[in-house]
């Protein structure tokens, strides 16, 4: 029931978590996430990171950005039939395939949230793996900070005036 009620307070800020499982393209159970050369504060230490079998996030109209947004994935709902609800590891036409959310950012007035797809990374058994731990105290430091001015982005969207052209 953990996603049911994560999403009960997710809604409040536009986006859900999905009841599914990713995975990367050629192989189930393994997905690298490398860093982009422009990346959100949050990632700022981060080189790299393997994922543990993350789920996805829905984020619809959400006024958030992608922190972690991975591409060249695919997709199975959960199998609440079994054990530890992973689906069978084989290719279907339910799958989705493409760019997933896996970790998004939101500023609720002078606070901040972060919504994070992948519970398994931040157990004892895969702490000290690389990337764990500049994740996670990146993620820390970024929700301990508060914006003076609230959310800038919405001011850097404005429209241009246009140019006057020359006669």
């Amino acid at each position: 029931g953990t996603g049911y009620h994560l999403n009960q307070v997710s809604r409040q800020f536009g986006f859900t978590y999905r009841y599914d499982c990713l995975f990367g393209m050629e192989s189930f159970f393994d997905q690298s996430f490398a860093t982009p050369f422009v990346r959100h504060p949050v990632l700022q230490n981060l080189r790299g990171l393997d994922f543990a079998t993350s789920c996805s996030l829905e984020v619809g109209r959400s006024a958030g950005r992608g922190v972690i947004v991975s591409t060249g994935l695919k997709n199975s709902m959960a199998d609440y039939h079994a054990n530890n609800y992973y689906p069978q590891a084989v290719d279907h036409a339910a799958m989705r395939y493409g760019a997933f959310a896996q970790l998004w950012s939101v500023r609720q007035g002078r606070g901040r949230v972060l919504a994070f797809t992948d519970s398994t990374i931040f157990s004892s058994f895969s702490t000290f793996e690389p990337g764990k731990i500049e994740l996670f105290t990146g993620m820390i430091e970024w929700l301990d900070r508060q914006d003076r001015i609230g959310n800038p982005r919405p001011l850097l969207q404005l429209p241009r005036a246009p140019k006057p052209v020359a006669h």
